[in-house]
């Protein structure tokens, strides 16, 4: 695999041998769906810095820091996310919050099968899965678009991004192949083991905010630039909606 992607990390690259193994077995099954659904490398070509990206998208879901770090991000409608950035002059700030919802969408429809992340039953308006296709390849245009501002034209970023962005349906059907014929998981699981699975999980999200929010304080009284004060507000912020006990305000200046 190439290491010349600046945001991702190579798979095989001095990482625990669980983890290798999970992205070992993540990307042969992403080349195996590649080669069933048609789009193998040999006709589509340059594909190498998407199959890390996807893996290293796939196998990053479950861990609670990334979902803590992401979920400040995340909002449902496309008029609040363009709100987080419309008056913000911060290239990475805009970057990440397109790149956040982009990829939350690609893992809901590719992985989940379920664009709104609500249950079945649920009688919220939604809109056709076609309107969140269209959503996401948009984010992931925005995002190569800002990339290039973060990281210059030159870098792997924008290119990968820009990919998605290209061709976001084909992916979307990569992702759910890949969902129905390697990572049938979700299909035997009950209410319960879901259920119980949630709640480990937003209980090791707390407690990796509590770690995250002070980092982040210590990293920002440190230094306090305009991008550790954003990054500072929305950890805060998720910190706030996942424990109601918790309360913090952000000083008008240091």
């Amino acid at each position: 695999m190439s290491d010349r992607h600046d945001d991702y990390i190579p798979v095989g690259d001095g990482q625990p041998q669980d983890a290798l193994s999970s992205e070992h077995f993540i990307l042969q099954s992403l080349l195996s769906s590649r080669v069933e659904t048609g789009l193998c490398d040999e006709n589509i070509p340059d594909e190498e810095d998407v199959n890390v990206y996807l893996t290293h998208l796939v196998c990053g879901w479950i861990d609670p820091r990334r979902q803590v770090h992401q979920a400040g991000y995340l909002r449902s409608f496309d008029h609040e996310t363009f709100e987080q950035v419309q008056h913000s002059t911060n290239s990475r700030l805009k970057y990440t919050v397109y790149r956040a919802n982009a990829e939350h969408l690609l893992m809901l429809l590719g992985i989940f099968d379920n664009a709104t992340a609500k249950r079945p039953a649920s009688h919220e308006l939604q809109l056709p899965r076609e309107s969140y296709m269209g959503r996401a390849a948009t984010y992931y245009d925005f995002a190569s678009t800002y990339s290039r501002m973060v990281y210059g034209k030159d870098s792997a970023v924008p290119s990968v991004l820009g990919k998605l962005a290209n061709n976001f349906y084909d992916y979307v059907r990569l992702l759910t192949h890949l969902r129905s014929e390697y990572l049938n998981i979700i299909s035997h699981m009950s209410d319960g083991a879901l259920y119980h699975l949630q709640e480990d999980v937003t209980a090791q999200m707390v407690s990796v905010s509590y770690d995250g929010f002070l980092d982040a304080l210590a990293e920002w009284r440190d230094d306090p630039s305009v991008e550790n004060r954003d990054s500072l507000q929305h950890i805060a912020e998720q910190l706030q909606k996942i424990d109601p006990d918790f309360s913090w305000k952000l000083p008008e200046s240091q």
